[in-house]
């Protein structure tokens, strides 16, 4: 995947937008270690369907298991908030 500055996709917005129907296009900005990728709807679209079948999977398979439950999974991610936030 190329990479592009944020000063190079301000300047051309109408062309970097074009590239990105076809395949996604990492945009960079400097000093900055995180990057975004831009995709078209189409691509984003299959992104969350993929993501959605995965977590339905795990989720029938933890029914199936040994799972903690309702109240013991909410609890824990309770708890694990507050760690989060106290940290």
């Amino acid at each position: 995947m190329d990479s592009y500055s944020v000063s190079d996709v301000r300047s051309r917005l109408s062309k970097f937008l074009e590239m990105a129907l076809s395949s996604p296009v990492k945009i960079t900005r400097k000093g900055y270690e995180r990057s975004v990728i831009m995709l078209s709807e189409e691509e984003y679209e299959r992104l969350e369907a993929l993501d959605d079948a995965y977590w339905s999977k795990v989720a029938k398979q933890g029914r199936k298991s040994d799972s903690l439950g309702v109240a013991k999974t909410r609890k824990y991610i309770q708890k694990k908030l507050n760690e989060f936030e106290n940290a």
